[in-house]
């Protein structure tokens, strides 16, 4: 929203910028109030981090028993149909995220009352958008994210002067993670951790079940890292932040409903890994698909399909929907939810919010459409 000569706030939305998904300035965002609870709600996963921060220091290797180790979901949803703009919001969103500039003039109610112009949203590393649909096979979101924050922090480090080496006792901070880089990925390999939506999974490999104990240790190992991988995630986001002096990491996945398998993967790794409040998850799609798609695998704990047997799916109709519906609950939140809706329905949520505006549409140049405040 801008103001116009004689300080009228005004929206012009450019209706040739709508053919392709782009980022837009504040005087195009239609979605002006959805923009303002997202940046809210980013705003409230972030004022955890110092905490959970603590607890995750308090927790040592990350293998340390702590009964009161919280995990978040805190992923936010951007809610809403084909051609609904999940996409450019998504786009628009992140912009200001990256830009206190942009957001300080979008914005200015957020920054009242504020001593040293922070509103709770300096210092996040927005990377880029995350299309997990065009994953190649065996692709895994996990190891997709990892080697996102991989060329972040090695490409901040290169650019910056400060010196990570030759400290204390020769402690090397960079090689540290890239120490731990490795572990992890390591870790990943050992527990057979690939993409659970393949209908061929990896070959095992073939042991030697002669020595029981061998077998007893390997398995013994294998649980262990299990209980201590999403921890290990945890502190690598940890140390990765900590190199390159930011908060918290921010990462969009869009268009996940439009390919089921895909989509269950994600939701998935939200589920197991991403429960830090040191990552920022935004996710966009159809919430009527993610729930087909969470329904499809639920069916499948009862050995059923969408294609069985119409009076056999009725009988677990009420277990599967309970299932599907906790599952959505715990993921997707409902405060985490932001609804677009459509065009028209944005349109008519702004003139509620500001009632004295007419809409007009004229050409000017390209088609517009124009929202003034009268008199």
């Amino acid at each position: 929203m801008s103001q116009t000569a004689d300080n009228k706030p005004q929206l012009l939305i450019d209706l040739t910028n709508a053919r392709h998904a782009t980022a837009l300035d504040a005087s195009s965002i239609l979605h002006r109030m959805q923009i303002e609870a997202f940046l809210e709600r980013v705003s409230e996963v972030v004022g955890r981090v110092e905490g959970f921060s603590e607890k995750l220091r308090q927790c040592g290797d990350g293998h340390t028993r702590s009964v009161s180790y919280e995990r978040y979901h805190d992923v936010i949803t951007l809610h809403g149909k084909r051609g609904s703009g999940k996409t450019t919001f998504l786009l628009s969103a992140l912009e200001l995220l990256q830009d206190h500039a942009k957001r300080k003039a979008a914005f200015p109610e957020r920054f009242k009352n504020i001593n040293n112009d922070d509103d709770g949203l300096n210092g996040l590393c927005v990377l880029e958008i995350l299309d997990p649909t065009l994953f190649g096979l065996h692709e895994h979101l996990l190891l997709s994210l990892m080697a996102k924050i991989a060329f972040e922090v090695r490409s901040t480090v290169k650019n910056s002067e400060r010196n990570l080496c030759g400290g204390h006792n020769g402690h090397c901070k960079l090689e540290e993670w890239e120490s731990h880089l490795r572990q992890f990925a390591k870790a990943l390999k050992h527990m057979g951790e690939t993409r659970d939506d393949l209908d061929t999974p990896l070959p095992k490999e073939t042991v030697e079940w002669e020595d029981s104990q061998f077998i007893f240790e390997q398995n013994m190992e294998n649980a262990q890292r299990s209980f201590g991988l999403e921890r290990e995630f945890h502190k690598f986001l940890n140390e990765s932040l900590q190199l390159i002096g930011r908060r918290a990491f921010v990462l969009a996945l869009d268009d996940i409903d439009t390919r089921p398998q895909i989509g269950w993967h994600v939701l998935e790794v939200l589920r197991r890994y991403f429960t830090s409040p040191q990552l920022v998850v935004v996710l966009s799609g159809d919430m009527d698909l993610f729930k087909t798609i969470i329904e499809k695998q639920q069916l499948k704990i009862f050995d059923l399909n969408f294609a069985s047997n119409a009076e056999v799916r009725k009988e677990f109709k009420s277990r599967v929907d309970g299932l599907t519906e906790q599952y959505l609950l715990k993921i997707l939140r409902t405060p985490s939810r932001i609804n677009l809706g459509s065009f028209q329905a944005a349109v008519k949520q702004w003139e509620r919010r500001y009632r004295n505006i007419s809409p007009s549409v004229k050409e000017v140049g390209s088609l517009l459409w124009t929202s003034q405040r009268q008199n």
